[in-house]
């Protein structure tokens, strides 16, 4: 059996600027989807607790007493600690999209997605019920034209 390296083939020399060791799905997000689903189908349980306590634990940060939070409370310290874990990762925006929440970094709260201002950005222009869908592409649109109409807020196809 041949292999092809990375980017490589006949006559091209591989490298290894590539993407094929990517993480899909780290263990620390297992364990905060599980700590999340499990809050949300009776409350903080021992099972949801010691799950988001082994993410903290091992950033060595000090996790609070079980007792101390309510189901909202637990579902908010869930996905503030996705935030923190996932930043650079490119999945915060899934959540954003999914919760219709946005985390404000000044208050450590989340704000509603719809009307948000992100404050780094030069423009600080508000987020719109159209930023939770994407745009159909115009060539997709020509060659399916099941497409349309195109999704709110963007110009329609010509």
């Amino acid at each position: 059996m041949l292999f092809q390296k990375a980017l490589g083939g006949p006559g091209i020399s591989p490298t290894r600027q590539n993407n094929l060791n990517v993480n899909l799905i780290r263990y620390a997000e297992v364990l905060l989807i599980y700590a999340e689903a499990q809050n949300e189908v009776g409350g903080p349980s021992q099972e949801a607790y010691d799950a988001y306590k082994r993410i903290r634990d091992r950033a060595e940060l000090k996790t609070p007493a079980m007792a101390t939070f309510s189901q909202s409370s637990f579902r908010e310290a869930v996905w503030r600690e996705r935030w923190y874990e996932f930043c650079y990762e490119g999945i915060t925006w899934f959540d954003m999209v999914r919760l219709k929440k946005v985390f404000n970094e000044k208050t450590r709260g989340f704000d509603d997605f719809v009307g948000h201002r992100n404050l780094n950005v030069s423009d600080g222009v508000a987020l719109a019920e159209k930023h939770l869908l994407f745009p159909f592409g115009l060539q997709e649109m020509q060659n399916n034209p099941n497409l349309r109409p195109q999704n709110p807020g963007y110009p329609a196809a010509p």
